[in-house]
């Protein structure tokens, strides 16, 4: 657990900043707030489970404007926590300390930890649901594939987006060969019955209410009348995976930085990178697919083609486990990966992008959150 202590931290430190800085709540705090105070099976918007725990919340302890902060923070959290523990079976624990400072500099883990919107405890379902899934396959008992069940409804009760990682770690079961085994076949019908189970409620609802979700979440026209043309719909990739570098600046910074570090060091490459490069064994190369390939590729090319315009949030969840893949990159090219250097430039990082970020509100950035105190 020392391997989480400084994500941890900066994750508590982003959402006490927050809550300390910024002048008002988000919009997405005032949505919240605001359904909470009908606990219902759908709202017009999105699915339920988010307003469920704000509004659990405030019935059972009363209200306080910082629950929102409060859950932000538990979500973010809980994320890192599981997706520490699948780092260390997909590459070990060695290498998760790495994935784990990369982790904590992307913008949704970073900066955005003390947003609570949907994504939020969509990011912390889809990651339980991996790891409960990766037990699942590895131990074959069946109270993993009851969770996975669970936590896949919790996901796609969160927001409808989860459907795409969800359908990544279908993928990966497929691509491991597991599921030709007697065994594994009925772990996937329990997890599905208790997927069932978990979102029947949700799915009768939506008919008595118009599929109002569905209105708002599809953004398509009338077959034979999309809404952009072949290249808006290439400006839009375009853009979105330019948006995507941008919000994961910090940690390509860190990268940056430690690898003009190494190559000052002069430390002798651990290997060299032509037979560093072995074959991934399956299981990994399946779950790094699963995981990491598919909902990116889902994302920024299907999504279009069915003429949905990406929206530049949805990188987070497609890019939520790429520090996995990244630090095994590196590693396994031959890369001396230094304790001492990766943490001074990752908490220098933190705190620098911290102080850009408290400097910020108050100006322009306030706008953003609604100016309450000059409409006041």
């Amino acid at each position: 657990m020392r391997t989480l202590a400084l994500p941890f931290a900066f994750i508590v430190l982003w959402v006490v900043q927050g809550a300390i800085a910024n002048t008002t709540q988000w919009g997405d705090h005032f949505e919240q707030f605001t359904w909470a105070h009908s606990l219902e099976w759908g709202y017009y918007k999105h699915p339920p489970f988010p307003t469920w725990l704000l509004g659990g919340l405030i019935n059972t302890f009363g209200p306080w404007p910082y629950w929102s902060y409060f859950l932000a923070g538990l979500c973010t959290l809980a994320t890192a926590y599981f997706t520490w523990r699948i780092a260390c079976r997909l590459i070990g624990s060695e290498l998760a300390f790495y994935a784990m400072l990369f982790w904590g500099l992307q913008q949704a883990f970073s900066a955005r930890a003390q947003l609570y919107n949907h994504n939020t405890p969509m990011l912390t379902a889809v990651a339980a649901t991996a790891w409960f899934c990766m037990r699942a396959l590895e131990t074959r008992a069946w109270h993993w594939w009851a969770l996975t069940g669970a936590t896949a409804a919790i996901a796609m009760l969160s927001k409808y987006q989860a459907v795409v990682a969800l359908c990544g770690i279908l993928l990966t079961v497929y691509m491991t060969g597991c599921w030709r085994e007697r065994r594994i076949q009925l772990g996937l019908i329990l997890a599905s019955l208790v997927f069932g189970a978990f979102m029947t409620p949700h799915l009768l609802w939506l008919p008595q209410h118009d599929w109002a979700p569905f209105h708002y979440g599809s953004q398509t026209e009338k077959l034979g009348n999309l809404p952009f043309g072949f290249s808006e719909r290439l400006q839009n990739i375009a853009g979105f995976l330019v948006q995507q570098i941008r919000l994961l600046f910090p940690a390509l910074l860190l990268l940056l930085i430690v690898w003009v570090a190494n190559k000052m060091s002069h430390t002798p490459a651990q290997a060299h990178a032509s037979d560093t490069t072995p074959a991934l064994p399956k299981w990994r190369r399946a779950w790094l697919t699963g995981l990491i390939a598919f909902p990116l590729v889902a994302t920024t090319f299907i999504c279009p083609l069915c003429g949905l315009h990406l929206q530049n949030h949805w990188g987070y969840q497609c890019l939520q486990f790429v520090a996995i893949w990244a630090v095994w990159m590196l590693a396994s090219r031959g890369f001396v990966l230094q304790a001492k250097t990766w943490l001074l430039a990752a908490t220098a990082i933190q705190l620098t992008f911290m102080a850009s970020i408290s400097l910020s509100v108050g100006g322009a950035r306030t706008e953003s959150l609604y100016p309450a105190k000059q409409l006041a």
